[in-house]
């Protein structure tokens, strides 16, 4: 596979860009401009290329290779003739909007999925064929999660408690896996139970995710007081008196 994509829109000019030469921030800052592109062109296998060719040279073959086998079935694949026929269809223009709407709807839906299957799946072969890889498993667990099956990635990060190097970020995507099925209440001891090891640590991003995740799920869990939720963001708060987070854990 060829390592130059185009100079994107919005650049202002056409020249090839050679992934190859780019740091880690420069591939991010690319794959933020593809990504923005594909959301609102799903069907252009130019740009899910794009965003594969990316994704390996930032090292992440688990997270490329869906965006292969989409790019390969757009190619033998004509999505836009649906759209066409409809557009031509003998129906009032109300209709007619109304139909592409649904259909695109539709369809981009399915191919989310097909796109979050596909990804479950590699990252699930490549998890099997090495399963003692913790960074496998951890990419295996982080795809399920994008993908919405909580129960799935729960399980997956749950076995990530035996890593060292994964331990801490595992357990925060368990409390925010038991947030999304509004079982915060199960977060609060494991936040907690890491609360404890990371205060031993300076102040940095993690810890401060820690406050913020064990505050919100205090807040979040009936029956628990709200006021200690408050406190545990007022320590954060008196770090960094501008404290947002983003809710990124990726």
């Amino acid at each position: 596979m060829n390592d130059r994509i185009s100079g994107l829109e919005g650049r202002g000019d056409r020249d090839e860009v050679d992934v190859d030469l780019l740091d880690q921030a420069g591939l991010k800052a690319q794959l933020e401009v593809l990504s923005e592109s594909y959301i609102h062109n799903m069907y252009d296998a130019e740009v899910a290329l794009k965003i594969a060719l990316v994704y390996q040279a930032m090292n992440e073959p688990v997270l490329a290779a869906p965006f292969l086998v989409w790019a390969e079935e757009l190619k033998t694949r004509a999505h836009k003739e649906e759209f066409d026929r409809l557009n031509n269809a003998e129906v009032s223009s109300m209709m007619r909007t109304s139909l592409v709407v649904d259909a695109m709807t539709d369809t981009r839906l399915h191919s989310i999925k097909k796109i979050h299957e596909a990804n479950i799946s590699a990252s699930y072969i490549a998890h099997c064929n090495d399963p003692s890889d913790f960074g496998l498993l951890f990419d295996y667990a982080k795809v399920l999660f994008q993908a919405g099956e909580w129960k799935e990635a729960l399980r997956a990060f749950l076995e990530l408690n035996k890593s060292q190097e994964h331990e801490v970020v595992a357990v925060l995507f368990q409390a925010r896996c038991y947030e999304q099925q509004s079982q915060s209440d199960k977060a609060i001891p494991i936040l907690s139970k890491l609360l404890v090891q990371l205060d031993a640590s300076t102040w940095n991003d993690l810890k401060k995710r820690c406050y913020y995740q064990l505050s919100n799920a205090y807040k979040n869990s009936p029956g628990h007081d709200n006021s200690l939720g408050e406190a545990l963001m007022d320590q954060v708060y008196q770090v960094d008196p501008d404290y947002v987070w983003d809710g990124d854990l990726l």
